[in-house]
C-alpha cells in the first residue's frame, strides 16, 4: 500500500514586512520532510531545498493543509519546485508569489488535482491570506502620483 505524504502552506513570522511562506512536504518518515521556498530579499531571491520538519522551525505562525500526494510524487514536486521561475525582475515579487506560481505548476503537471473540492477550498485560504498583491506595489506609484497632483 502506497504512503502518503501531505502538502502543507507553512506561515512564518519574519522580520520583514510580510509574512514568509514555504511549501512543505511532510512525508511519513524524516526523510521524506522537506521545505521548498525561496530566500533572501526582493530582487535577488533563490530557490532553496532542505530536509528539514517545518513544524520544528521558529516562529511557525500557521500550516494550511492542502492535500496528500503519494510519496513516489515527492521526487516530482522538488523538481517543479526547481524548475519553477523565480521573478526577480518584477518589483514586489515574494516568497509568497512563488508559492503560489508553484501550486499553479504542480496543478498543470498533474501532480495535484486542481479540481479537487478539498485542494481548492484550501487554496483560496491560502490566497486570502496574500499580503502586499503584486498588481498593489506595481500600481502604488501611479496611485500616490495621482493622490499628490490631483489632491495636493
Amino acid at each position: 500500500m502506497p504512503s502518503t505524504a501531505g502538502l502543507n502552506v507553512a506561515i512564518y513570522e519574519d522580520r520583514g514586512i510580510y509574512k514568509h511562506w514555504l511549501l512543505f512536504i511532510d512525508g511519513p518518515t524524516e526523510g521524506e520532510k522537506f521545505i521548498l521556498q525561496t530566500m533572501s530579499c526582493s530582487g535577488n531571491y533563490r530557490f532553496e531545498l532542505e530536509n528539514i520538519d517545518a513544524h520544528k522551525l521558529l516562529n511557525l505562525s500557521e500550516m494550511v493543509h492542502l492535500c496528500d500526494v503519494d510519496t513516489s510524487e515527492i521526487r516530482a514536486i522538488t523538481d517543479v519546485a526547481k524548475a519553477a521561475v523565480v521573478h526577480n525582475k518584477y518589483p514586489g515579487y515574494k516568497c509568497q508569489d512563488y508559492v503560489l506560481d508553484l501550486l499553479d505548476g504542480l496543478e498543470e503537471k498533474n501532480i495535484i488535482d486542481g479540481d479537487d473540492a478539498g485542494y481548492k477550498k484550501s487554496k483560496e485560504v491560502v490566497k486570502s491570506k496574500q499580503e502586499g498583491d503584486l498588481m498593489e506595489v506595481l500600481l502604488l506609484p501611479f496611485l500616490l502620483f495621482r493622490i499628490l497632483v490631483y489632491h495636493p
